[in-house]
């Protein structure tokens, strides 16, 4: 009797079974790696936007009852994100996405995974994508503290300008060349104009070292080219306002002054009072407007109707603070605007710490 020889069939159906059974093992072996991938990278997205909303809620509080107006905190978040990428072990690649809003914080991220096993499979690799929203309570819904005043917007023309490497004192800025932007503002006319020339402010500069002039000089670099351009000025500001009481603040004189008047103060809530002073065409008037912005028309319009004057000021030798008290009914965005609106020659009022604050002020 001889044996069968069946070695050769053992080897044909080996070399027949191999590639599918390395196959299959490689795909399991990619699968689970894949799986773990994808968990990793979902996990550090949702940890960081649940951290970054919880950051952004907790020091939004904190920062808008001390005066801070721009509450998204981008880098901070950014940061947050990245740390936990770093964490979590998927850093590597592009930066994790985030974007925040006054109400939301977005956190999203592409990875791809390199594969063991790419020349089995066919394929070097598998992309993953992983995103989430994580909502932050909106500045108009903060918690209300009627008995704490909270600064929302201060300026005191410290910062953002050059007029210290002019050499002449004074700058204009914010005008047709600017955008007729500057600083958070938006302006009309030639802009704002910046100093710190003492000797024009009653010699006394109370808050740092500049002041500001709304009867400002067409004739300089924001405004070449600007053939319409007109001295008097305006700066606004927007702010989204809850509703209740809100306090605006800020300091006057009159950079052309009326000796015969001595301490006398003419300032008013509207128009009738102060009407009766006229002399010099009422060149240093400075008028006040608070008004809703209508959602249905231009947003950024910016207009001066009677109804929305809340405070003007046409004479004073001496520094004065004026304080005004205002009532927001419904939650929206509303518009303060100091306006140059006496005599156009360049000698207009002088202001300076400007303040805007929910229920009071603080009193420096």
């Amino acid at each position: 009797m001889f044996r069968k020889d069946e070695g050769g069939t053992v080897v044909v159906v080996v070399a027949l079974v191999l590639p599918a059974i390395l196959i299959g093992t490689g795909g399991a072996i990619e699968l689970t790696r894949a799986v773990t991938f994808r968990q990793q990278l979902a996990s550090a997205v949702e940890l960081s936007c649940k951290q970054a909303a919880l950051y952004v809620d907790d020091r939004k509080q904190k920062d808008f009852h001390n005066g801070v107006t721009v509450l998204t905190y981008p880098s901070e978040v950014a940061d947050i994100a990245v740390r936990n990428f770093k964490a979590k072990n998927v850093l590597d690649g592009d930066p994790p996405t985030t974007v925040n809003t006054d109400s939301n914080v977005h956190v999203e991220a592409q990875r791809t995974m390199p594969l063991i096993f790419a020349r089995l499979l066919g394929t070097n690799s598998l992309s993953f994508s992983a995103s989430q929203d994580c909502a932050v309570t909106p500045t108009d819904k903060l918690p209300h503290n009627p008995d704490k005043p909270a600064v929302v917007f201060r300026e005191s023309f410290e910062g953002n300008h050059d007029v210290a490497a002019t050499g002449s004192g004074w700058g204009v800025f914010g005008g047709y060349n600017n955008k007729n932007s500057w600083n958070g503002w938006t302006t009309e006319g030639a802009g704002v104009e910046i100093d710190s020339q003492r000797a024009i402010a009653v010699s006394r500069v109370l808050f740092g070292s500049y002041f500001a002039e709304l009867d400002s000089d067409c004739r300089t670099a924001t405004n070449k080219g600007n053939q319409s351009c007109r001295s008097n000025s305006t700066l606004s500001h927007k702010v989204n306002a809850r509703p209740g009481t809100y306090q605006i603040r800020y300091w006057y004189v009159s950079r052309k002054g009326d000796s015969s008047l001595g301490k006398n103060v003419i300032c008013g809530a509207k128009d009738k009072d102060v009407a009766y002073y006229t002399k010099d065409g009422q060149t240093n008037r400075i008028e006040i407007y608070f008004n809703k912005l209508d959602k249905n028309k231009d947003g950024q319009e910016i207009k001066y109707n009677v109804d929305d004057l809340i405070d003007v000021c046409v004479l004073s030798n001496e520094w004065t603070e004026r304080v005004i008290n205002v009532t927001v009914s419904t939650a929206g965005e509303y518009l303060f605007t100091w306006r140059a609106a006496g005599r156009e020659d360049t000698y207009g009022g002088l202001i300076d710490n400007l303040r805007i604050c929910e229920n009071f002020c603080p009193a420096t």
